[in-house]
């Protein structure tokens, strides 16, 4: 996925980040989602929902943990818009500067809209 080849790359380039591929919403994994996100500052959750349900059981899966990150969530690719590699490093690069500032916007909207030729 666009998503693996992108965190990949950074990876190789040295930066500290990975990913978490959720297989299913319910029943939500919540033992390994909070195992997965224990060293984890920064967790960014890519919906396609604009009620941002990922973002949400993110949340509620790490309320109270010791040290629990800071959830960001993201909405992409709406209304079959591509999401593309460049999308991905963006935010990707966004969370970690979140990582390391400590602040981060919690949600926001990520899609770019194309200019007709008209």
């Amino acid at each position: 996925t666009v998503a693996r080849e992108v965190i990949d790359s950074l990876r190789a380039y040295g930066l500290r980040i990975g990913m978490l591929k959720l297989r299913t919403l319910s029943p939500f994994p919540l033992e390994e989602t909070r195992a997965a996100c224990a060293q984890a500052k920064v967790v960014l959750a890519l919906d396609r929902n604009p009620v941002y349900t990922i973002y949400h059981e993110l949340r509620s899966a790490l309320y109270g943990q010791s040290n629990a990150p800071l959830i960001m969530g993201r909405v992409i690719a709406l209304g079959g818009r591509n999401f593309t590699a460049h999308d991905m490093r963006d935010l990707a690069l966004e969370a970690l500067d979140a990582a390391r500032t400590g602040h981060g916007e919690e949600l926001a909207w990520r899609y770019h809209v194309a200019k007709s030729g008209n």
